[in-house]
């Protein structure tokens, strides 16, 4: 990561860190003098170095903000921070090197080709500025044959769905309200058995027939 400018994102790398143990080391010294005029030592005087251990971040953001130009910290290895240096472009010794990072970015711009638009394949865009070539490019307009083979095949799903849904509410009510027979009160071979079963029982008579006489 080379240097930022915000906050939130030099954290990314920040969080990213464990935390290590600094030592710090704390000069002491004093001196006391005594008021006994019969002991042979008029003060003393001690001088201690105490080492602390602290618990410190690896990095801050601060750190990140502050960079200079060329230098960068990074994950290498396994997770490792690195910081690294990137030779700076010299212009006088090399004559196809860009003049500045404006010029490399002109460049990007009018040669790079980026994803957006794959459907119309790899070599739409070759040589196309980005800015241009990432607008969004409307859909094509449907013809009055697409426009009534799209409001067919609308239709056709619609009835088949409305078909559907019909036959699942009477297989439904069948069930609610003839638990005993189920779905298959509502089909032809119900509706005969009961026929011929109110046949038997006399409810239904035949016509009679017409005498001549």
């Amino acid at each position: 990561m080379l240097r930022v400018r915000e906050l939130e994102t030099a954290e990314l790398l920040t969080k990213q860190l464990p935390e290590v143990q600094v030592h710090s080391m704390t000069l002491v010294s004093g001196v006391t003098d005594t008021s006994d005029t019969t002991l042979d030592v008029d003060f003393t005087s001690t001088n201690q170095d105490r080492i602390n251990v602290v618990d410190a971040p690896m990095l801050v953001p601060a750190d990140l903000v502050s960079l200079p130009k060329g230098q960068a910290f990074c994950l290498l290895q396994g997770g490792q921070l690195w910081k690294v240096r990137f030779p700076l472009p010299d212009t006088s010794a090399d004559p196809a090197m860009p003049q500045d990072v404006r010029q490399v970015a002109e460049g990007m711009l009018h040669k790079y080709s980026t994803a957006d638009q794959w459907w119309w394949g790899p070599t739409r865009w070759r040589g196309t500025p980005v800015a241009e070539a990432s607008r969004l490019v409307p859909p094509p307009k449907r013809g009055p044959l697409g426009k009534l083979v799209a409001a067919i095949l609308a239709f056709s799903f619609w009835l088949l769905l409305g078909m559907l849904g019909n036959i699942l509410f009477e297989k439904g009510v069948d069930v609610v309200l003839w638990p005993g027979e189920g779905p298959s009160h509502g089909d032809g071979r119900g509706r005969t058995a009961r026929a011929g079963e109110q046949f038997r029982r006399g409810d239904i008579h035949p016509p009679p027939r017409a005498v001549c006489a």
